[in-house]
C-alpha cells in the first residue's frame, strides 16, 4: 500500500438503525464526492453527476441537479428520481443523459 492511500477494502459496512439514517448517510456521501470531483476538475462545466440507489426504493436513485457546481453540492441540492426519469423529491433540472 501506498504512503498516505487509505485501503477500505477492510472497512466494515455501517450498521443503522432505520433507512432514514442510512439515507441520510448515503446523501452526505454523495455530497460530499461530487464536491471532490468538482474541485478536483472532474466535471464538465454545470453538466457532471453522480448517481446512487435508494437504499429502500430500489427503483428511485439519487444525483446532483444540473446548474449546480459539483464543488457546490449540498444534500439540500439532491434530487430523488425514478427509473423513467421523473422528478420525486427535490427540485431543479436532472442530466437526460445520467438517465440512460
Amino acid at each position: 500500500m501506498e504512503i498516505g492511500v487509505q485501503s477500505f477494502a477492510s472497512r466494515s459496512q455501517p450498521r443503522f438503525a432505520t433507512k432514514d439514517a442510512e439515507r441520510t448517510h448515503m446523501l452526505q456521501r454523495l455530497a460530499a464526492t461530487c464536491r471532490i470531483f468538482g474541485r478536483r476538475g472532474f466535471s464538465e462545466g454545470l453538466l457532471g453527476h453522480i448517481t446512487v440507489r435508494d437504499p429502500e426504493l430500489a427503483d428511485h436513485f439519487w444525483v446532483n441537479p444540473v446548474g449546480v457546481p459539483m464543488h457546490a453540492v449540498r444534500v439540500s441540492h439532491l434530487v430523488q428520481v425514478n427509473h423513467q426519469g421523473q422528478l420525486v423529491l427535490g427540485s431543479g433540472m436532472v442530466n437526460p443523459v445520467g438517465l440512460l
